[in-house]
């Protein structure tokens, strides 16, 4: 019974802190522009959200990444056997009034960007195509 309590306690606090039931912004498909690039994301048929971030560095390297966003999160491999944890890209959003916070978990999306682009370029604040 105690038990039970607890768990009903565990899962309403986490329905109180969910963004859309907290009144926060929540991710929207469009395009955003950011500092050196653009995020594109889309509702596929299915009503999961995909995306496409393309950020160009200052010498004209690419960092290329696409995916499923799944929870405010993309993991990203190039591992072809799909051990899926080794190696692995995560790109978290953060949507808010001003568009979408990007953050990476650092080195490991550095595969995703040629030779002089850093995987740092991708993050940062993407506002929304309109808004520029």
């Amino acid at each position: 019974m105690i038990a039970a309590r607890a768990l009903g306690l565990i899962v309403g606090v986490s329905l109180a802190f969910s963004p859309a039931l907290a009144g926060e912004p929540a991710l929207k498909p469009g395009k955003y522009d950011g500092l050196h690039g653009t995020l594109t994301i889309q509702q596929q048929k299915d009503r999961t959200l995909s995306f496409e971030l393309t950020v160009v560095s200052s010498v004209g390297d690419i960092c290329g990444l696409e995916g499923r966003i799944e929870h405010l999160r993309a993991r990203l491999s190039l591992d072809a056997e799909g051990s899926g944890e080794k190696n692995v890209c995560v790109v978290d959003f953060k949507p808010s009034a001003d568009g979408i916070e990007i953050a990476t978990n650092d080195l490991d999306c550095q595969q995703f960007c040629g030779a002089g682009a850093s995987y740092e370029i991708v993050e940062g604040l993407y506002t929304p195509d309109a808004a520029r």
